[in-house]
């Protein structure tokens, strides 16, 4: 813009302006990322590195339903102030969406436990991945077979 312009232009028009240029710097640059589980995962623990143990995966091995396949996440934590589990998320190999869903919990929760029923497109792996208070990620995964499949995009 010359000097001109912006002399002769609204206080309204200047901000509005400017407002744009910010929200286009605002705007994350296109990367590359890895597609799928793996992708998601990595989206939800960053650089991390991820331990198995400390939290359990509780899956039917052979789901009838795809449509309705019932899941526990338990987290062993005592659940205190300075020692709790912030998050858990669930992911899924062959679904559409590879990340199902991540449930936030803090010292209030008391017992780090959910409970929920996901949709399973075909027989897959399912890692869920705990992240505690101290910055460590911990996982499990268990191989499910699914009978009636679910999420078939027609």
């Amino acid at each position: 813009m010359s000097a001109g312009l912006i002399a002769g232009a609204t206080r309204r028009q200047v901000l509005m302006a400017g407002a744009g240029l910010v929200s286009v710097a605002l705007v994350r640059p296109a990367r590359a990322d890895v597609p799928g589980m793996e992708g998601a995962i990595r989206e939800f623990i960053g650089e991390a590195s991820v331990r198995p143990g400390r939290i359990r995966l509780d899956i039917p091995s052979l789901v009838e339903n795809g449509n309705a396949a019932p899941v526990t996440l338990t987290v062993e934590s005592p659940m205190t102030q300075q020692d709790f589990v912030k998050a858990i998320a669930l992911f899924n190999e062959k679904n559409p969406q590879p990340n199902v869903a991540v449930f936030h919990l803090g010292p209030r929760a008391g017992h780090a436990q959910v409970s929920t029923r996901m949709r399973l497109m075909t027989s897959q792996k399912i890692t869920a991945i705990a992240a505690l208070s101290d910055g460590t990620f911990w996982s499990d995964s268990a191989d499910v077979i699914v009978t009636l499949a679910a999420c078939i995009e027609g």
